[in-house]
Protein backbone atom coordinates (compact mmCIF):
# COMPACT_ATOMS: atom_id res chain seq x y z
CA UNK A 1 0.00 0.00 0.00
CA UNK A 2 1.18 3.56 -1.02
CA UNK A 3 0.47 6.54 1.33
CA UNK A 4 -0.78 9.17 0.16
CA UNK A 5 0.93 12.17 -1.67
CA UNK A 6 1.25 15.30 -0.21
CA UNK A 7 -0.70 16.74 -3.20
CA UNK A 8 -4.19 14.71 -2.37
CA UNK A 9 -5.22 16.78 0.37
CA UNK A 10 -8.74 16.94 2.27
CA UNK A 11 -10.66 19.23 0.19
CA UNK A 12 -12.20 22.28 2.78
CA UNK A 13 -15.33 23.32 2.50
CA UNK A 14 -15.06 27.13 2.06
CA UNK A 15 -12.09 28.67 1.85
CA UNK A 16 -10.93 31.54 3.53
CA UNK A 17 -10.54 34.93 2.04
CA UNK A 18 -7.94 37.06 3.10
CA UNK A 19 -8.54 40.92 2.81
CA UNK A 20 -4.98 40.73 0.31
CA UNK A 21 -6.09 38.00 -1.66
CA UNK A 22 -6.89 38.23 -5.22
CA UNK A 23 -10.03 36.92 -4.62
CA UNK A 24 -11.22 40.20 -2.74
CA UNK A 25 -10.71 42.70 -4.72
CA UNK A 26 -13.89 41.43 -6.56
CA UNK A 27 -16.55 40.76 -3.60
CA UNK A 28 -18.31 43.48 -2.36
CA UNK A 29 -17.41 45.29 0.95
CA UNK A 30 -20.28 43.56 2.78
CA UNK A 31 -19.44 40.10 1.54
CA UNK A 32 -15.77 40.78 2.57
CA UNK A 33 -16.70 41.73 6.03
CA UNK A 34 -19.17 38.38 6.30
CA UNK A 35 -16.06 36.02 4.92
CA UNK A 36 -13.40 38.14 7.34
CA UNK A 37 -15.33 37.27 10.26
CA UNK A 38 -15.56 38.96 13.92
CA UNK A 39 -12.04 40.19 15.22
CA UNK A 40 -10.76 39.29 18.89
CA UNK A 41 -10.72 42.45 19.77
CA UNK A 42 -14.68 42.93 18.99
CA UNK A 43 -15.48 39.65 20.63
CA UNK A 44 -13.72 40.67 23.72
CA UNK A 45 -15.37 43.60 24.15
CA UNK A 46 -18.86 42.31 23.90
CA UNK A 47 -18.49 39.30 26.67
CA UNK A 48 -16.79 41.92 28.88
CA UNK A 49 -20.17 43.99 28.44
CA UNK A 50 -21.74 40.82 29.10
CA UNK A 51 -19.71 39.95 31.83
CA UNK A 52 -20.04 43.57 33.75
CA UNK A 53 -23.96 43.19 33.13
CA UNK A 54 -24.57 40.17 34.75
CA UNK A 55 -22.52 41.21 37.53
CA UNK A 56 -24.65 44.12 37.76
CA UNK A 57 -27.83 42.15 37.81
CA UNK A 58 -26.39 39.85 40.21
CA UNK A 59 -25.30 42.53 42.49
CA UNK A 60 -28.66 44.72 42.23
CA UNK A 61 -30.40 42.05 43.66
CA UNK A 62 -28.36 40.63 46.14
CA UNK A 63 -27.95 44.56 47.80
CA UNK A 64 -30.49 46.03 49.68
CA UNK A 65 -31.14 49.75 49.62
CA UNK A 66 -31.69 51.51 53.14
CA UNK A 67 -31.84 55.21 52.17
CA UNK A 68 -35.63 56.16 51.80
CA UNK A 69 -35.72 60.23 50.05
CA UNK A 70 -38.66 61.85 52.10
CA UNK A 71 -40.07 65.19 50.86
CA UNK A 72 -42.56 67.33 52.30
CA UNK A 73 -45.27 68.82 50.02
CA UNK A 74 -49.25 70.09 49.19
CA UNK A 75 -51.58 69.04 46.96
CA UNK A 76 -53.11 72.27 45.26
CA UNK A 77 -56.27 71.83 42.92
CA UNK A 78 -55.33 73.15 39.35
CA UNK A 79 -58.42 74.88 39.12
CA UNK A 80 -61.22 76.19 42.14
CA UNK A 81 -61.58 75.27 45.59
CA UNK A 82 -64.98 73.59 44.79
CA UNK A 83 -68.07 73.47 47.72
CA UNK A 84 -69.50 70.44 48.30
CA UNK A 85 -73.59 71.24 48.72
CA UNK A 86 -77.14 69.15 48.70
CA UNK A 87 -79.04 69.17 45.57
CA UNK A 88 -82.14 69.51 47.30
CA UNK A 89 -80.76 70.88 50.86
CA UNK A 90 -80.86 69.36 53.83
CA UNK A 91 -79.72 69.38 57.37
CA UNK A 92 -76.29 68.06 58.18
CA UNK A 93 -76.81 65.25 60.89
CA UNK A 94 -73.04 64.18 60.99
CA UNK A 95 -69.72 65.18 59.56
CA UNK A 96 -67.41 62.32 59.11
CA UNK A 97 -64.05 63.83 58.10
CA UNK A 98 -62.06 66.57 59.55
CA UNK A 99 -60.87 69.62 57.61
CA UNK A 100 -57.42 68.72 55.83
CA UNK A 101 -58.11 64.89 56.55
CA UNK A 102 -57.36 62.15 53.17
CA UNK A 103 -60.40 60.45 51.56
CA UNK A 104 -60.54 58.15 49.40
CA UNK A 105 -63.18 57.56 46.14
CA UNK A 106 -66.66 56.84 47.19
CA UNK A 107 -65.95 57.68 50.94
CA UNK A 108 -69.02 59.32 52.70
CA UNK A 109 -68.61 62.88 53.64
CA UNK A 110 -71.50 63.54 55.87
CA UNK A 111 -74.72 62.50 56.69
CA UNK A 112 -77.90 63.99 56.53
CA UNK A 113 -80.94 64.12 58.77
CA UNK A 114 -83.39 61.63 57.83
CA UNK A 115 -86.37 63.69 58.89
CA UNK A 116 -86.62 65.89 55.83
CA UNK A 117 -85.79 62.96 53.40
CA UNK A 118 -88.67 60.92 54.53
CA UNK A 119 -90.86 64.00 54.17
CA UNK A 120 -91.02 64.15 50.29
Amino acid sequence: MSKPSASAKKPSSAPKIRRASRQARYLSQSITLEESGVSQFVRLMMMVACLVVIIFVGWASVTKVDEVAVAHGEVVPSGSVRVVQHLEGGIIADILVQEGALVEADEPLMRLESTSAAAD
